[in-house]
């Protein structure tokens, strides 16, 4: 449960978003209640307040990222720059609902991981074709940032 600080700090501190959504699993779960707390605590830390579109409760499961994406980007004024999940599967499904409505990660959103690599956990993601790779993979972030910043300047 503690894998999300450094998933937050990343966004944080590296990227500089300050609008991260939070998708939950149901209320009561206990991961999810202690992934909430540990993104409740990151954002106090940093003196970051929430927009009203910060939380959503989903399932710990695939279904419902629709009404996950209709919550968090609802608001053209609210978008967040980051949505982080309290698992896979939720992460997954809120990816490719961004896809079926014209937002694509890794280009509008920059970054998409998962924790399906850390330790010996290696679960197969429900759509084999996103990557997961574990946030500590410093290789990778430092590929990202290369592409990013050779991208935005392209386009500028």
């Amino acid at each position: 449960n503690d894998a999300i600080r450094p998933l937050l700090a990343h966004l944080m501190d590296d990227h500089g978003y300050k609008k991260i959504a939070f998708q939950a699993g149901y209320e009561g779960h206990p991961d999810s209640e202690k992934r909430m707390k540990c993104y409740l605590e990151e954002m106090e830390k940093r003196g970051i307040p929430l927009p009203p579109n910060a939380v959503y409760y989903g399932s710990m499961w695939t279904r419902g990222a629709d009404v996950a994406f209709d919550h968090f980007f609802g608001d053209p004024d609210n978008w967040p720059e980051a949505v982080v999940c309290a698992n896979d599967y939720m992460a997954q499904a809120v990816a490719e609902e961004l896809k079926k409505r014209g937002i694509y990660v890794q280009v509008d959103l920059h970054t998409f991981r998962t924790f399906t690599n850390i330790g010996d956990l290696r679960i197969t993601p429900p759509d084999a074709r996103m990557k997961g790779v574990s946030i500590f993979d410093q290789e990778l972030i430092d590929l990202q940032k290369d592409f990013a910043s050779k991208y935005s300047s392209c386009i500028r």
